[in-house]
Parts: C-alpha cells; structure tokens; sequence
C-alpha cells in the first residue's frame, strides 16, 4: 500500500549514488532525513 513515496526516494538515493563521482560525494555515505512522514520514509529507506 502507497509504495510510490519509497519508491520515489528509493530511486532519488540510487540518482544520487549514481552521479556520486561528478558530485564529489562518498555514494556509501549519503543521508536521508524528514520530518513526519518524510521521516517515516527516511526510517523506511534506512
């Protein structure tokens, strides 16, 4: 039931890992973090 937030983030987090190299950011140490229910889908995500 209602997968297309976690699917949403999900994919933002695959994104970001993707373009680490260009972005000069570690892709084994991106954070996510919200408030609400943005916080239950960063929980969710971990």
């Amino acid at each position: 039931k209602h997968q297309a937030p976690l699917q949403d983030l999900q994919r933002a987090i695959a994104y970001t890992r993707s373009h680490a190299g260009e972005w000069k950011i570690d892709p084994n140490r991106i954070g996510v973090m919200g408030f609400s229910a943005g916080a239950h889908l960063a929980a969710m995500a971990s």
